[in-house]
């Protein structure tokens, strides 16, 4: 009924990229093997929409986010009252809770891959044994229904620092208490000395720690390095760079958020308020 369809074999996907890419894409090669089939009708409405409408079945033998998140139930998408309209990509992972997420992909990792679950476990014990903490108990248990992957508009930055991490908190109130109990750890445990800073009224703080997130969220976010942070409306942002957390206080403060953009409204307007991947 659409004016084509369009049939994908993900088997082929890395295959099919190396002509574009000029080198393999590890995030490309995950998907070859986490998805199988894809079949959706394209259609137009008009001269202002163009929408494909489809299905997407996955691999059930193959530890993956994807599968986790299937069994998790969806989460509201809302990050968007946060993230600046300069922003050149995001994708939302958003879940019913994020604890029961995590448990679901562990116990998704250790029945199908058993060496990767045991590296996974050497990584989170590492992290958990040098920090002191427990990173389920102080981390993972204040997280609530959607986490972000945010890349902005080239600042001169260095492709690097110029991507955050936005996670939402069930309650402010315990993420700023447990965020404040590991950064305390980290100054216990690293020569690094480096003060809050004060910023329109927003705390900037700074996690001196290597590999923290990579454990918890998944190689989308290994690059997020010794981070700083601050916390925004419902949210705690991250990123490697401070002057990327300054923009989001400043776009945020002069309400320039996609929540804002009257483009991006209506564009959501298109979709239901929650989903998985976004």
């Amino acid at each position: 009924s659409g004016l084509f369809k369009l049939h994908m074999q993900y088997a082929y996907l890395d295959d099919y990229m190396r002509c574009y890419l000029s080198e393999s894409n590890e995030y490309v090669n995950s998907l070859s093997k986490i998805l199988a089939f894809t079949a959706a009708n394209f259609e137009m409405d008009g001269d202002e929409w163009m929408s494909m409408t489809g299905a997407t079945n996955i691999n059930d033998s193959i530890n993956s986010y994807m599968k986790a998140m299937l069994e998790s139930g969806r989460g509201t998408l809302a990050a968007q009252t946060v993230i600046p309209q300069r922003t050149a990509f995001y994708v939302s992972i958003a879940v019913k809770n994020f604890g029961d997420f995590h448990s679901r992909f562990e116990k998704s990792m250790q029945e199908n891959n058993q060496s990767e679950y045991e590296e996974y476990q050497r990584n989170v014990s590492k992290t958990e044994g040098f920090l002191k903490i427990s990173l389920k108990e102080n981390f993972i248990n204040w997280m609530g229904e959607e986490i972000c992957f945010v890349q902005m508009q080239p600042q001169g930055l260095g492709r690097a620092n110029e991507f955050a991490a936005v996670i939402q908190a069930d309650n402010m109130g315990t993420a700023k208490e447990q965020m404040e109990f590991i950064s305390k750890q980290v100054r216990k445990r690293t020569p690094v000395k480096i003060r809050e800073v004060d910023y329109k009224g927003y705390t900037i703080h700074y996690l001196a720690v290597k590999g923290f997130f990579k454990p918890i969220l998944g190689k989308l976010f290994q690059k997020l390095d010794k981070p700083y942070f601050t916390y925004i409306g419902d949210y705690v942002v991250f990123s490697n760079h401070p002057q990327t957390v300054k923009s989001f206080i400043d776009d945020f403060e002069a309400k320039r958020t996609l929540a804002e953009l009257e483009q991006y409204k209506t564009f959501m307007d298109k979709f239901e308020s929650s989903s998985n991947v976004f």
